[in-house]
């Protein structure tokens, strides 16, 4: 690609040229013209996490997991005591998590502990055998029935 300097160019003529580059730097053989068209259709975005499925996994292991319903049979009530007292609320919240820097309780336990914690009760196996599993494969529901 040949240089033009930049303070001859007009902030169009500089995007466009930005633009050619990078087409040029991610592959594309044309890269673009200065007009700002392109020659070729650009390539397809790669797909964030959430769309592969990393975001559904890490929500279906929570829903799973036994801190989940205890958090589930505690929020009415706390929705009910949000609505009367929300400063209140808000300041539980900031005292606890200013005593949680304060104390600091994930020095306590070790690395293995803490994972231990987290995937103690949880089906990890089960899990992981369905986010492997390809999409045309049926759910079966182990209580009888699809999924």
């Amino acid at each position: 690609m040949k240089h033009v300097p930049s303070e001859s160019l007009s902030p169009k003529e500089k995007l466009a040229l930005s633009r050619a580059e990078l087409l040029a730097a991610m592959g594309d053989p044309g890269g673009g013209r200065l007009d700002g068209s392109i020659d070729q259709p650009l390539p397809e975005p790669v797909r964030p996490l959430s769309a592969r499925g990393g975001a559904a996994f890490v929500s279906r292991w929570w829903r799973r997991h036994p801190v989940s319903s205890a958090l589930e049979l505690l929020e009415p009530g706390l929705e009910r005591y949000a609505r009367r007292n929300p400063a209140r609320l808000v300041g539980y919240g900031a005292g606890f998590g200013s005593l949680l820097v304060v104390l600091r309780p994930w020095r306590l336990l070790s690395l293995g502990a803490a994972v231990a914690l987290v995937f103690k009760a949880s089906n990890i196996a089960g899990e992981v055998a369905s986010a492997i599993r390809t999409p045309a494969e049926p759910r079966v529901n182990p209580r009888g029935g699809d999924a």
